[in-house]
Order: C-alpha cells, then sequence, then structure tokens
C-alpha cells in the first residue's frame, strides 16, 4: 500500500484541526461540510480526497485524543516509578496534551451526543481506563504511604476534572506558558494528597501502625501520661 504523501498528511491534520475548531464553536450537527470547506480553503468535493464522511472526521478526532491518553496512563501505571512520581508525571503529560489541542478536547466534552455507538464505545473504554489506572496509582500511594488516606475515586475524579478544565481557560500568550501552568498544577495536587506532617511510613500494616504508635505517644505526652 502506497503511504500518504507528506503534503496529504499536512492537510489532513489541518483538516482536523479546522473541524475540530468549528464542531466545538457550533456543536456537531449545526456544522455542514461545507462549512470545513470554507474554512480550509478548498473546494466540497476536494474534502473527500481526505475524509469519507463528517462522521469520519469525528472518529479521527476521538481517536486522536482519548485513546493516546488511556495507553499513556496504562504504560505509566505499569512502570517502576514511585507513586507521586507518576501522579505528576501524568498531571504534567496531560495537562501539556490537552493544552496543545485544546480545541479538540471541547469538542470531545460538547459532541459526546453526537458520537456514532462504535466510536462512543471506544471513547468511554478510553475514559474508564484513565480513571481506573488513576485511581489504581492514587491507592498505591496510599499503600507505600506517600500518601495520606483518601477516597481514591473521589480524588481522581477531582484531579481529571481539574486538568481536563485548561481546555477552556488556557490560551497560549495569557501570561504564563503551559509548562509553568502544568508545573503549578502538579505542586496544588501533589500537597493535596501528599502527607502534611512529611513522614513517609513504612509500606503495609507494619508502617500503619508505626504511624499510629508515633500518634498514640505523642497524645500521651500531651495528656500527661
Amino acid at each position: 500500500m502506497a503511504k500518504a504523501s507528506p503534503r496529504k498528511d499536512l492537510v489532513a491534520g489541518e483538516l482536523l484541526e479546522q473541524a475540530a475548531a468549528l464542531f466545538a464553536e457550533r456543536g456537531f450537527a449545526a456544522t455542514s461540510l461545507q462549512d470545513i470547506a470554507d474554512a480550509m480553503g478548498i473546494s466540497r468535493p476536494a474534502l473527500y480526497y481526505y475524509i469519507k464522511s463528517k462522521e469520519d472526521l469525528l472518529s479521527q478526532l476521538v481517536e486522536g485524543m482519548t485513546e493516546p491518553i488511556a495507553a499513556y496512563v496504562t504504560e505509566l501505571r505499569r512502570s517502576d516509578l514511585p507513586a507521586e512520581e507518576k501522579i505528576a508525571t501524568f498531571v504534567r503529560s496531560t495537562v501539556t496534551r490537552i493544552a496543545a489541542s485544546a480545541a479538540r478536547f471541547r469538542l470531545l466534552d460538547r459532541s459526546e451526543p453526537d458520537l456514532p455507538p462504535s466510536v462512543l464505545r471506544k471513547h468511554e473504554q478510553g475514559k474508564r481506563r484513565v480513571l481506573e489506572h488513576l485511581r489504581g496509582m492514587l491507592a498505591e500511594g496510599v499503600q507505600s504511604g506517600e500518601f495520606r488516606p483518601l477516597d481514591e475515586r473521589i480524588v481522581a475524579f477531582s484531579i481529571l476534572g481539574t486538568i481536563n478544565w485548561v481546555a477552556w481557560w488556557y490560551h497560549e500568550g495569557g501570561g504564563s506558558t503551559i509548562d509553568e501552568v502544568a508545573d503549578e498544577m502538579v505542586r496544588m495536587i501533589i500537597a493535596g494528597i501528599t502527607r502534611t506532617d512529611g513522614r513517609r511510613p513504612e509500606p503495609g500494616l507494619k508502617g500503619a501502625f508505626g504511624l499510629l504508635r508515633e500518634d498514640l505517644s505523642h497524645l500521651e505526652r500531651l495528656l500527661g501520661f
């Protein structure tokens, strides 16, 4: 099979960006192929050299956003990094990825009801994988003593909500670079899940009982026992 030419790849990439911006602005149903062709500066028949249909465009946009994030967090969880570093790496990478494709991400938020069933299934499966592995990394951190005791589900949803909102408020040239934004978000999230006293117990029950003994000893001193 012949490979796509560099020019075709370039135009196809621009086509996806233009479509994402229009879908996000007007909604999928209210955007026509003619609107996309006009934004590209080409004729509507010329679009069919790059896509099969409007639904095909939407499918490509979903597959290019949700699935890579899901694949990334799956591999990250399997790595040997400490839990705190896994969470920090996930936050930094995902914030950067979303900011770089903000229009596509906003599109996903607005267009889920319009996704073809097969694409919607992939999209929902990808979101579930991200949530599952983020919860798993948080649980690992609690187990290792890196994180304070917490509800992994609530915290995972809170982290994802914070990250996802970047697509709506971040604008390049708005006073902070995306790296600065990502670093600040990492500091905020890590500060919210790590122990405030800085103690790092041994993993498992032994470490938990060790912390409990320390706290009881401190309480006895305060009470004068």
